[in-house]
């Protein structure tokens, strides 16, 4: 993202749409959406998402109940297994796995996918969209030295730089209300012994509840893949970048 990097850490990328509800799930329409997508994404399985969870207690203990919350998903896989479509209630997603290429095929498989969900599903207004790239890297527990690499850090002045599990999490606001960058970094499970791995999550949302054309769907992808990156570049220090290039 930004700069080219010969290595660059980006293990996902996921765009999301979740519209306003207009029709009950109707079954058939997911056949008739996957027929417009199957060229390109053959494979179907079938995902069950708990989305929530609320517990209500009463006074005693046996009066404890839970309540959940399920989502049913379809996914469609293209036959590499690198990119996925999610169709799911007035929710359309988009992956890419490793290799990410570039933006512009990104954004193509975006729109192609989008414009097929409208053909089908009609849907009458954007309610919520997300456009978010998870990064991962990895250093020798001994060279690593967390603002050697990066601006953005969890800060305890006794042992700064020192760090070896930590989660730091911030929203940023940008030029509308509703509009945010998460930003997380923090670290994750490793590879190999000795070493630290490190996630940089940055996901753009937007709460707009309106419809979209084209023209408008084209500027808010790129107005937020922009805000993106640089939110990516402006978190990680030259030494960093200069590990990539190598």
């Amino acid at each position: 993202m930004g700069h080219k990097y010969q290595h660059p850490p980006l293990v996902e990328a996921l765009c999301e749409f979740l519209f306003t509800p207009n029709q009950p799930w109707d079954i058939t329409l997911s056949g008739l959406f996957h027929e417009k997508i199957k060229k390109n994404f053959p494979e179907k399985n079938f995902k069950v998402n708990l989305i929530g969870s609320q517990i209500s207690m009463q006074s005693l203990p046996q009066e404890i109940t839970n309540k959940i919350s399920v989502a049913f998903m379809l996914q469609f896989f293209n036959k590499e297994k690198n990119s996925l479509v999610q169709l799911g209630k007035d929710l359309l997603a988009v992956n890419r796995l490793k290799p990410y290429t570039s933006w512009e095929e990104f954004k193509k498989m975006i729109n192609d996918n989008l414009f097929a969900y409208q053909e089908v599903f009609n849907p009458q207004n954007v309610k919520n969209f997300h456009l978010r790239f998870i990064n991962k890297m990895e250093f020798e527990t001994k060279e690593f030295k967390i603002n050697k690499y990066f601006n953005y850090y969890p800060h305890f002045p006794s042992k700064a730089g020192t760090f070896q599990e930590f989660v730091t999490k911030i929203d940023i606001p940008l030029r509308e209300s509703s509009e945010k960058i998460t930003l997380l970094l923090g670290t994750t499970l490793p590879s190999k012994e000795d070493s630290i791995s490190i996630v940089l999550d940055i996901d753009y949302s937007f709460a707009l509840e309106k419809s979209m054309d084209k023209e408008e769907i084209e500027t808010l992808l790129e107005h937020a893949h922009e805000e993106v990156e640089n939110t990516f570049e402006n978190s990680i220090t030259e030494d960093l970048r200069n590990r990539w290039r190598r």
